[in-house]
């Protein structure tokens, strides 16, 4: 568990990096596919570290909608509904949310 809390620290910027990727190639959806499994599995280990990063690009929840809209259901990563949900969660991150 250290070791993923050191990854994830936002001066390693892996999350950052992960995201930017994300919304750099959210018209591939393999690729989308792979990104997506890692920031859930990240963000199910260690979320207080995650969560916040993903609030700290505005992008990231747009581009997850997008990428919901464009790719073919059959493509679709079950991850992205997981992250979507985390992200617009009352419960979890009330402080962001109007």
């Amino acid at each position: 568990m250290a070791w993923f809390r050191n990854v994830c620290n936002p001066e390693f910027s892996l999350i950052d990096g992960l995201i930017t990727m994300f919304i750099d190639k959210v018209d591939n959806p393999e690729l989308c596919k792979k990104i997506l499994k890692v920031l859930r599995k990240l963000n199910e280990h260690v979320p207080d570290l995650v969560n916040d990063q993903f609030f700290n690009n505005i992008n990231f929840p747009r581009q997850l909608c997008k990428y919901m809209e464009s790719t073919e259901l059959k493509d679709i990563s079950g991850d992205a509904f997981i992250l979507l949900i985390n992200v617009f969660d009352d419960d979890t991150t009330p402080e962001h949310i109007s």
